[in-house]
């Protein structure tokens, strides 16, 4: 399903992108955004380059951080020479410096300095359906708010659900070594390693997505940083590893390598944990470590030093709790027949069932909203 929108940002500012992009998607706007469809294996600048063509309204989210990437330098460069639609969402206080200070005569900016950002937001997503011509949403009609608006990983720990009985496993593997968490698209790998972090005894690097690395430079770069160092030599952080109890959480591994990281890296790492047991790693894939990381043939596998663990979809029970969302009591609540249809929809898939329901809780206040069409459009953007 083609896109509308490029989001073009700064790393540092993936969180405001979130907010974002769930802003759009409720007005139905197709967004491209990278920490999303970039994929395994996948050539970042032929992606890019492809996102930015299809793009009818680019809109960049301008901070402190933005004057300093070369990255978001290059995508508003490629805009300007298309000739896009640019809106530019300012949300600090800063000058604008080379090619971002030209877009201040002739192109749209919304600043959103002073709170509550998400009154910002939602005159972003006005001004982009306007662009598009896109009809608005129907109203609720006095409904409560969709309480099913997660898509991406779960921040919020009153919105996480269920995953006791995979949280106690990974901690019983951590008391041995390191884990390979594993699974499909969308399983909730992510966000069961941000519950993981809340509920570790000790020191936690991480979650460090590998998503918003741009070299391997910026690998070193954000762990030294992490762990207070001067400098981001091997040398220096191995020092510091070698002596550290930490647990290092590595997210989105199966795009290392189109950042620079590879086998040998990998196997750095498994030389901290095997002289330092009070160092551990979980880092998480959708394929297994192998396939990331192909064995050289040379000594033991890098990679062997993570116990695999593969997560899969929601028990019955957990499945039932996400549909009551018990983070919105005061929402309307499904009835059994809805229940087993979303069930038998999603087969208990957390993210499909997290969709489902959202797009069948909006035909609550709309009876002739085709929910199912809605709910298929995005599962089809999503393969």
């Amino acid at each position: 399903m083609a896109h509308q929108v490029f989001i073009s940002y700064a790393s540092s500012d993936y969180q405001v992108v979130e907010k974002i992009y769930h802003a759009l998607a409720a007005k139905n706007i197709r967004c491209w955004w990278d920490r999303r469809d970039i994929q395994p294996g996948d050539k970042w600048p032929k992606e890019l380059a492809s996102a930015l063509e299809q793009a009818k309204v680019v809109i960049l989210v301008f901070s402190a951080h933005t004057n300093q990437s070369e990255w978001v330098e290059r995508e508003i460069n490629h805009a300007l020479n298309k000739k896009k639609t640019i809106i530019v969402f300012r949300v600090k206080d800063v000058p604008p410096l080379g090619v971002f200070d030209l877009l201040k005569s002739n192109y749209q900016w919304l600043d959103a300095f002073t709170p509550p950002l998400q009154d910002h937001i939602d005159k972003l997503a006005a001004a982009v359906q306007d662009h598009l011509k896109i009809p608005p949403v129907p109203p609720s009609r006095g409904l409560l708010a969709n309480p099913f608006t997660e898509s991406i990983a779960i921040q919020d720990p009153a919105r996480f659900i269920g995953r006791a009985a995979e949280l106690r496993r990974l901690l019983d593997l951590l008391q041995g070594g390191s884990v390979s968490l594993q699974g499909d698209l969308k399983i909730g790998k992510s966000s069961l390693l941000r519950h993981l972090a809340r509920n570790w005894q000790g020191q936690v690097i991480g979650p460090l997505d590998c998503h918003s690395l741009q070299d391997r430079d910026d690998f070193y770069e954000q762990l030294a940083e992490a762990l207070a160092l001067d400098n981001h030599s091997w040398k220096t952080i191995r020092k510091a590893l070698n002596k550290s109890n930490v647990l290092f959480l590595l997210d989105e591994l199966d795009v290392a390598p189109g950042c620079g990281i590879t086998y040998a890296d990998l196997a750095l790492f498994r030389s901290i944990c095997e002289k330092n047991q009070g160092f551990k790693m979980v880092t998480v894939t959708r394929s297994p470590l192998k396939e990331a990381f192909p064995d050289t043939g040379r000594g033991s596998p890098a990679f062997n030093f993570l116990v695999p663990f593969t997560l899969g979809t929601f028990n019955e029970e957990e499945a039932r709790q996400l549909l009551t969302h018990p983070w919105a009591p005061g929402a309307p609540l499904f009835d059994a027949e809805t229940c087993e249809e979303l069930l038998a929809l999603t087969g208990r898939h957390p993210f499909q069932l997290q969709r489902a329901a959202y797009y069948r809780f909006e035909s609550l206040a709309d009876p002739g909203y085709d929910w199912q069409a809605g709910y298929r459009q995005e599962m089809e953007q999503m393969t």
